[in-house]
């Protein structure tokens, strides 16, 4: 997994992955957040602090848990939009995904996102290639109701949370 250097702990918060052709044969991709404690020598989505949205069947991936009645699967030419709220109020918390500026529905809420540090994180198996967007200009403006800020917003962290 590969983790940003910048991270949400508060608000409403949206970046971009553009899936671009492959270096090899049978590549595929985890795109999502991921907390600091997240196991870097892992998949996106491995533990409990890390949440993934697959390319294959467009399963949602938390916990070394697949569901795969999520969205839809998603590939080269595809743009996958990440969108969390943090609140302070935990039961405010969301996380959904969007492919190609379609939102994918809720992927997760409330007690399944803790309080914590949230950073943009992926997974490219057999030399697959994204395009990473923070924002503020997004490939494909995604369709949420509700103000958010893109990930190129947020401020440097303590230094204690930067930490890998």
């Amino acid at each position: 997994m590969v983790r940003a250097t910048h991270g949400v702990h508060e608000g409403s918060y949206y970046w971009e992955a553009e899936v671009l052709p492959s270096l090899g044969d049978d590549a595929h991709v985890r795109i999502g957040w991921s907390t600091r404690e997240g196991e870097l020598q892992a998949p996106v989505g491995y533990d409990q602090h890390s949440y993934a949205y697959r390319d294959i069947a467009g399963s949602m991936v938390h916990k070394s848990t697949r569901i795969d009645e999520y969205g839809e699967a998603y590939g080269v030419g595809d743009v996958i939009g990440c969108h969390l709220i943090i609140s302070s109020d935990l039961a405010q918390n969301k996380m959904s995904f969007f492919k190609n500026g379609r939102d994918q529905g809720m992927a997760y809420s409330a007690d399944d996102i803790p309080f914590g540090v949230y950073f943009p994180a992926l997974s490219l198996y057999k030399q697959a290639v994204v395009r990473v967007n923070f924002g503020p200009s997004f490939i494909i403006k995604p369709d949420i109701m509700m103000p958010f800020l893109p990930v190129s917003e947020l401020q440097p962290l303590n230094p204690q949370d930067r930490k890998v």
